[in-house]
């Protein structure tokens, strides 16, 4: 291969709305559908040296047969590709076809390979590679190697699989600028978005949080310049996008950071509009304020369970009045807020989701999101079960959100915690005065457009 790469970065085919970044998975519900992030900061680092193209077989709705023929057509030297517990039965048939027909350096990131990158390297021979991490130039000299150890890296030579270490950092990091041009913004859906076009922006990698369902403060915790930031909001907005989704774990983690860059973003006068992730306890009126000020127009907020004992073993703090209190102010500011809350935790009854899906209605939320939980690869949870043998030490499908459990991970049975998510759903949405009010807010066409979405999401969801 010559030393300029033609790279093409795959997110594969599926018979379902498969989301696969960030080192997680899942089928997507209520028409939502974002960049995945992993592509979008590779974009940016393998262009450095290397010709990029993105082909998202998802977010593009192509067959199998389509996205064969179009891998084809762009003889890569390289394939990058995206899967997960929720989709990896359908990738490999589809990526192994691919191996079959074309000399590729064929290189995955997913969740199933934070914790068995080298099991499924030794089942899938077609597989040449695995990334731990997208955020670094490792991957660089990687492909000038292909056969050295590098960090985040685990690859093969022959018969050996060689895995290069784990290395994590915190601090502050900078990455090229990603190539968001090469994405087909006109096919992602997110339904909070006040623009037909949205882009998807991560600020930083990981979260400085400790909850122990969530893989993301396995991967540290490193900020990106704030200047950084705002020079990628100006080349989106010189693409013509001024709506972002902010995927950061927990968007407002560091209160005096988001604080600086909300005062760059006026000081520039870029005038984004935008949605982000926050915890109740990394937000004050102040802060909100400013925020919203810039461009913020919804919060969506982790409550997961009103369970204490739950929370605590979770390493999740919850303090009910808090959430209140921010949720309240929000709503003075005139912020829509998004809850997120988890069905059929470890140690969940019917009594304590009940409680949950009481205080849900309770908090005036804009939107809810009840999710099923899964022990998710890479996660203390999962290793947590693993050892009190609730589940096998090996990849396993999993999804929280539109499919019902094969199995349950604490005193409910899959279908008790199927059953209490659809209570959930119907008690949360279909409640007079809340349908009223959505009906009341809707000013425009987008507006009512963006309800039958989430309506007709809604109703996918069962």
């Amino acid at each position: 291969m010559s030393a300029r790469k033609r790279i093409l970065l795959v997110n594969p085919p599926g018979k379902r709305f498969y989301m696969r970044d960030y080192y997680c998975s899942k089928i997507s519900k209520a028409a939502y559908y974002s960049h995945p992030v992993d592509f979008l900061f590779l974009s940016g680092i393998l262009s450095q040296e290397h010709d990029v193209s993105v082909l998202d077989c998802i977010a593009e709705r192509i067959s199998s047969e389509q996205a064969a023929v179009q891998v084809s057509e762009h003889q890569p030297d390289v394939l990058f590709f995206l899967t997960g517990a929720v989709s990896m039965d359908e990738d490999m048939p589809f990526l192994k076809n691919i191996k079959e027909k074309q000399d590729v350096l064929m290189i995955g990131l997913g969740d199933v390979f934070l914790d068995y990158s080298k099991l499924l390297l030794e089942k899938y021979s077609f597989i040449d590679a695995v990334l731990l991490d997208f955020t670094t130039g490792d991957i660089l000299q990687f492909l000038k190697n292909p056969r050295a150890c590098y960090d985040n890296v685990v690859c093969r030579d022959g018969d050996k699989i060689i895995e290069g270490a784990r290395r994590y950092s915190n601090g502050v990091f900078s990455v090229p600028f990603p190539r968001h041009e090469l994405f087909k913004h006109e096919k992602y859906i997110f339904p909070f978005s006040r623009e037909k076009i949205f882009a998807t922006v991560l600020t930083d990698l990981g979260c400085p949080f400790s909850c122990t369902y969530c893989p993301a403060n396995q991967f540290g915790y490193k900020v990106r310049p704030v200047q950084e930031v705002i020079e990628e909001i100006k080349r989106l907005k010189k693409l013509g996008i001024r709506e972002i989704f902010f995927k950061d774990q927990t968007f407002t983690a560091q209160k005096s950071r988001v604080e600086n860059l909300c005062e760059a973003i006026l000081s520039e006068n870029i005038n984004p509009s935008w949605t982000c992730f926050a915890r109740t306890d990394t937000i004050d009126e102040k802060l909100l304020s400013l925020m919203k000020k810039t461009g913020c127009h919804t919060v969506i907020i982790g409550v997961e369970t009103v369970n204490q004992e739950i929370s605590l073993n979770l390493k999740r703090r919850i303090n009910q009045e808090d959430v209140l209190e921010k949720i309240r102010l929000c709503k003075k500011l005139e912020i829509e807020t998004v809850g997120t809350f988890v069905i059929g935790l470890p140690n969940d009854t019917k009594e304590s989701i009940q409680k949950t899906i009481l205080f849900a209605k309770q908090l005036p939320f804009d939107y809810a999101s009840f999710n099923i939980f899964t022990p998710a690869h890479g996660t203390k949870a999962r290793e947590e079960l693993i050892r009190e043998k609730k589940i096998d030490d090996q990849p396993l499908f999993m999804d929280s959100g539109v499919s019902c459990p094969s199995t349950s991970f604490g005193n409910l049975s899959a279908d008790d915690v199927w059953e209490l998510r659809k209570k959930a759903i119907l008690q949360f949405y279909l409640r007079p005065r809340y349908l009223f009010n959505q009906i009341r807010r809707c000013h425009s066409f987008l507006d009512i457009f963006r309800l039958v979405k989430q309506a007709f999401g809604l109703f996918k969801a069962f």
